[in-house]
């Protein structure tokens, strides 16, 4: 079942004054300069995987995310689960009475402290590390989001999230080997 189901999340991107690009960690307002914020959907549904990245400008709120899930992910998740973290915007009101106001299929009782079973906070992590491997700069936000888009598309290309996907049972096992435990990135 979590083979078909889509995934979303969002992250924000940084880079220095050396124009390394990595993670950023902390606030989520929307004024941290030198980024750029980013929401990823992942999806093998029905074997046509609905792999979607889109810019954020400014800070998620309710109606961004509502825009977002209404463009993208109610048409796939009347019959799949809909994963996505509890921060909270994902948790207010308004997003749990638009979900259920479209019907979609949310699987509800996904861990709180799961950030390694959450496909896309292990994509970002992927993404960073490929940037720093392949010494990939960015000096603004926009060759900041050419690079990230870039990326993107050549992980779809190269079938990386299907991959991923696919690995998800294998990530369940680890946790239940390791009795709900941390388990290793993929």
């Amino acid at each position: 079942m979590l083979t078909n189901a889509m995934f979303g999340d969002e992250q924000r991107f940084v880079f220095n004054d050396s124009g390394e690009i990595s993670l950023h960690f902390g606030s989520h307002r929307s004024n941290i300069s030198n980024s750029v914020a980013v929401w990823g959907c992942l999806s093998s549904v029905s074997n046509n995987g609905q792999n979607i990245l889109k810019k954020i400008d400014g800070r998620l709120d309710t109606k961004h995310y509502k825009d977002m899930l209404d463009h993208y992910v109610v048409e796939y998740c009347k019959n799949y689960p809909y994963i996505h973290d509890h921060f909270p915007v994902h948790t207010s009101l308004t997003i749990k009475q638009f979900i259920s106001s479209k019907s979609i299929y949310v699987l509800c009782d996904w861990p709180k402290q799961s950030g390694d079973l959450m496909l896309l906070e292990n994509v970002w992590i992927h993404m960073a590390q490929t940037f720093k491997d392949r010494d990939i700069v960015a000096f603004d936000t926009d060759s900041l989001w050419i690079e990230l888009s870039a990326l993107w598309k050549k992980l779809c290309v190269d079938g990386y999230f299907s991959d991923v996907i696919q690995g998800m049972p294998q990530r369940l096992r680890e946790v239940i080997v390791k009795d709900g435990n941390w388990i290793r990135n993929y």
